[in-house]
């Protein structure tokens, strides 16, 4: 599906983005707006009739073609191909994934120093899916203002050494926060982490007006229905598209092969050419150097454990 071009053969046509979605009730703005106007829309009959398997056609950050029938209400005409993902498998029985966010640049993963948000395996499983959605991944270790925050800068210095870019930040010092918003300025980023790891501090205290002028649009969406937002798309004073997400402990993969998993695990890749198969998904195959370099303290045996976690957990979904 492609937008409708604007001009004179569609003038009654606007292209959009999707800052909210629940159900058949869609949320649009004009899009490289600076989102102060918003439609409230449904599917054109013929979109309906797709047959998906996802939770939703459309998802928050998705572009639009979509006709303006009055102040307030709008229909889409169709959906534009999705040039970045995050989504999970939320199939609770059956094959479906779920779509948090699309055609985004930054998966930001918010982590708080302390117990129980500081968990390095539910780490791996967000950095896995950005890499598997064509993200780039930003570590955010926040609330480094409490004490445990020593220990944890400590422990997360291995993905800094990895590669990753890895930022750690405070609301009440300010520690961080203007190199979050340089990064993010003018890009499009999904914010991901359980509750209460501070997500929408962490927006709130790159623009402090930005709740107030959200609010009224908030309540319009809303007003009259039972609507609970899954994920939101907001337009920061910097020019920064973010799309906060609701907090998330479980994170089941989508994409199970064991390629896509790998990929995430660079430091794999100098020992991988040495295992005896190409194929070699380095759990249980013999002679594999991943394995070796392991057991010789050359990859970090959590990091290998973690992967290890992930892959026979994606395994048996697979099997089902």
């Amino acid at each position: 599906m492609t937008l409708y071009p604007i001009d004179s053969t569609h003038p009654e046509i606007s292209n959009g983005v999707v800052c909210r979605a629940q159900g058949n009730l869609i949320d649009v703005a004009l899009l490289d707006s600076q989102m102060e106007k918003h439609w409230l829309c449904t599917l054109r009959g013929k979109l309906k009739k797709q047959v998906q398997a996802v939770t939703s056609l459309v998802a928050v950050g998705d572009e639009v073609a979509f006709t303006i029938l009055n102040d307030e209400q709008g229909v889409i005409e169709s959906i534009g191909k999705r040039r970045s993902k995050l989504s999970r498998d939320n199939s609770q029985g059956r094959d479906t994934e779920q779509v948090l966010a699309v055609n985004i640049d930054f998966a930001v993963i918010v982590m708080a120093c302390h117990a129980p948000d500081f968990n390095l395996r539910r780490l791996d499983w967000h950095l896995t899916a950005a890499v598997a959605g064509d993200l780039t991944p930003v570590i955010i270790l926040s609330k480094v203002d409490l004490p445990p925050a020593e220990q944890a800068k400590e422990e997360i210095a291995r993905y800094r050494l990895l590669g990753y870019n890895v930022i750690a930040t405070s609301t009440k010092t300010g520690e961080g926060l203007d190199e979050l918003a340089k990064l993010l300025a003018q890009k499009k980023a999904v914010l991901v982490g359980s509750s209460g790891a501070g997500k929408s501090s962490l927006i709130n205290a790159m623009d402090p007006g930005l709740q107030l002028r959200t609010g009224e649009l908030r309540e319009k969406f809303s007003k009259g229905r039972h609507v609970t937002t899954n994920a939101e798309l907001l337009r920061l004073k910097n020019g920064a598209w973010i799309i906060d997400t609701p907090g998330v402990r479980s994170f089941a993969l989508w994409d199970r092969t064991s390629e896509s998993i790998n990929e995430q695990y660079a430091e794999f890749d100098q020992y991988a050419a040495e295992c005896r198969f190409s194929n070699c998904t380095h759990s249980h195959e013999p002679d594999c150097a991943v394995r070796e370099a392991v057991s010789q303290g050359e990859i970090d045996e959590d990091r290998y454990e973690a992967y290890i976690k992930i892959l026979k957990r994606q395994q048996g979904r697979k099997k089902r």
